[in-house]
């Protein structure tokens, strides 16, 4: 079933001149039940079986959250709860949360809950959530309590209930997205922290690099500068201009139009003298106040890492006090001797931020496009015209014979209408190489057939065509008839023959025509798949573990096709029953405590049904 964008009409007829029914005002208690919440402090237990949704919880969104052991006011699924006081303007106010679960969730006091609702529920959480008539009880200067009949007699506005349906799912599918994008987001954040604890501290070296690691303090590596002469003169921001920044968690306070004194040595790292917070900045900008310095390379080390390594530093405040000159710059870090290491660390994380920071960016925007679609959705300024959901064509496979080689000319016709599995298999296999190998350690036919097996079962949640084999799953068509013979002969990847305790091989390099095979995948697959490839790049004892990862997982998709359940002893049955498997047993990376943690790596990675 294929998703279309809703139509949508700014005036009261359907498109084909059909007048649309108006929308009613009604009252919110002609819409719904109120009830208060009670006093749960006095059974606050932090091994309780039951969440207490207070305002904080509701705020965070169950970032933070209380537990108790009794079920005073018990919640249920479709309850819409709401916060009745907040400080003056504070951010809480009238926030609203939408309780999926049964016998999960009980409501402390000071806190509502909607129910029995006479309008679809979703359309009605959206309509409560920080409604303007709630709002308007602040004053900015006093704790804001919203009264029981305050909220009861709020107005809304109503559409039939097909149109509140129609506009709860678009907004409900606006929200999985963003949901979906910070669950990206995270796990990109929890990758870059990973790959920090092993390339900042030299538990993990990048191919190629094995000199010294020095001590240095960092104001051995840094030069200081104070703010005074680019502090912004006039506070009023506008909307546009040069940023003003903090190097507080807000960053940018808004933008000046003022054209003198300017920073511009780039790139800086800006450090609060008081909290010893930092950012690294790339672009021009002023400043609001004195408290921080300027920190510039001394000439001696890659700017970027050294940043890096300030996050990593754990620094205790004492007093409130600057703490650069007299004590942060006098704190050692250790750092590759050799500048050309410290560049390659650098890129490599600089490259995970640049990705974090267009992700947050993306999201930033799908939120913003929300609040404008509420806007417009929830007022009736735009009505969502109902409409019959159309169905995909099937897409079509072009068919490919085997046993023929495939032509180097018909390869960019084949990707430009539509792409069969060889070539997408070829396509794979340049892409992992082109990630993954280096001159000095080229891909070897491990790694040819573990890696292409982990992006198919991220992009399409099964790995077609793979058997069991002693090293694993293994595709023997990648090898003798689809990826190797493809990109081989159009120069995706190039072989290098080698040689390992007698058993020769042929292990691959990026060809002369790599980044053409990347640019197909990206138009096939977008670029997140390859980013996420990026992750295997700092496991340690990583053939191993690749091996456990992709044997493991082979297991938990047998079970599942047979709707077995997933436990340790079931994936050990699936390896002692293969012949070419069951020797794995006896090694220790296939222990009872490794495979119970792959297990979790692998629903970690694929999620725990596959993608239909």
């Amino acid at each position: 079933m294929g998703r279309f964008l809703p139509r949508t009409t700014r005036t009261n007829t359907n498109g084909n001149g059909v007048s649309m029914v108006k929308w009613e005002e009604k009252k919110i208690e002609d819409c719904a039940d109120f009830f208060n919440g009670l006093a749960h402090e006095h059974i606050i237990n932090r091994h309780g079986k039951y969440i207490l949704v207070t305002s904080k919880c509701i705020a965070t969104e169950e970032k933070s959250v209380r537990y108790v052991s009794q079920q005073l006011y018990p919640l249920f699924v479709n309850d819409i709860t709401m916060v009745m006081s907040d400080i003056p303007n504070g951010r809480a106010l009238a926030k609203c949360m939408f309780i999926r679960k049964n016998g999960t969730y009980t409501l402390n006091q000071r806190i509502c809950v909607f129910r029995n609702h006479k309008i679809d529920s979703t359309f009605l959480f959206y309509i409560l959530n920080r409604n303007k008539c709630f709002l308007d009880f602040n004053d900015g200067y006093n704790q804001t309590n919203l009264r029981k009949v305050d909220i009861l007699n709020c107005i809304i506005k109503i559409p039939p209930l097909p149109e509140q349906r129609r506009i709860a799912t678009v907004l409900s599918d606006t929200d999985e997205l963003i949901t979906a994008l910070e669950k990206l987001i995270a796990k990109k954040c929890n990758i870059k922290q990973g790959a920090m604890q092993e390339l900042l501290t030299g538990k993990r070296r990048l191919p190629g690099f094995s000199g010294k690691w020095v001590e240095k303090k960092l104001d051995e590596l840094l030069e200081y500068e104070q703010p005074t002469s680019y502090i912004v003169n006039n506070a009023k921001y506008s909307d546009s201009g040069i940023p003003v920044l903090t190097a507080g968690k807000s960053l940018v306070l808004g933008y000046t139009n003022e054209n003198t004194g300017i920073y511009d040595n780039l790139p800086v790292i800006i450090f609060d003298d008081f909290t010893t917070e930092s950012k690294f900045i790339t672009y021009r900008f002023k400043v609001k106040s004195s408290a921080m310095k300027f920190l510039t390379s001394a000439g001696k080390s890659d700017i970027r890492l050294v940043y890096s390594l300030m996050q990593m530093i754990d620094f205790p405040l004492k007093d409130h006090k600057r703490y650069w000159i007299s004590d942060y710059s006098k704190l050692y870090v250790k750092i590759p001797q050799d500048i050309t290491e410290q560049t390659a660390i650098a890129s490599i994380l600089s490259d995970m931020d640049a990705e974090i920071d267009a992700l947050t960016a993306k999201l930033n925007k799908l939120k913003h496009i929300k609040q404008g679609m509420m806007s417009e959705l929830l007022t009736g300024r735009i009505r969502i015209l109902e409409q019959k959901i159309a169905v995909e064509p099937a897409t079509v496979v072009m068919p490919l014979k085997p046993k023929k080689a495939v032509k180097k000319n018909t390869i960019k016709k084949i990707a430009s209408e539509g792409h069969n599995d060889a070539i997408e298999d070829a396509v794979i296999l340049a892409v992992v190489t082109e990630v993954f190998a280096t001159e000095k350690f080229p891909l070897t036919p491990f790694y040819a057939q573990k890696l292409p097996y982990l992006i198919h079962r991220h992009i399409k949640g099964v790995a077609k065509g793979y058997t069991k084999k002693a090293a694993g799953p293994y595709n023997p068509s990648l090898k003798y008839k689809t990826a190797l013979p493809i990109a081989l002969a159009n120069k995706y990847v190039i072989g290098k023959k080698a040689e390992y305790k007698g058993v020769h091989y042929t292990s691959l390099l990026a060809g002369t025509k790599a980044a053409e095979a990347k640019a197909y995948f990206i138009k096939w697959h977008g670029n997140e798949p390859i980013q996420w490839l990026e992750q295997f790049h700092y496991i340690k004892n990583r053939r191993d573990e690749l091996e456990l990862l992709a044997t493991v997982d082979m297991a938990i998709c047998d079970l599942r096709d047979d709707n077995q359940t997933i436990t340790v002893q079931n994936v050990k049955n699936i390896i002692q029953n293969s012949k070419d498997w069951k020797a794995k047993l006896k090694r220790e990376i296939f222990s009872d405590e490794n495979i119970s943690r792959t297990i979790k790596w692998s629903n970690n990675l694929f999620g725990q049904e596959e993608k239909s």
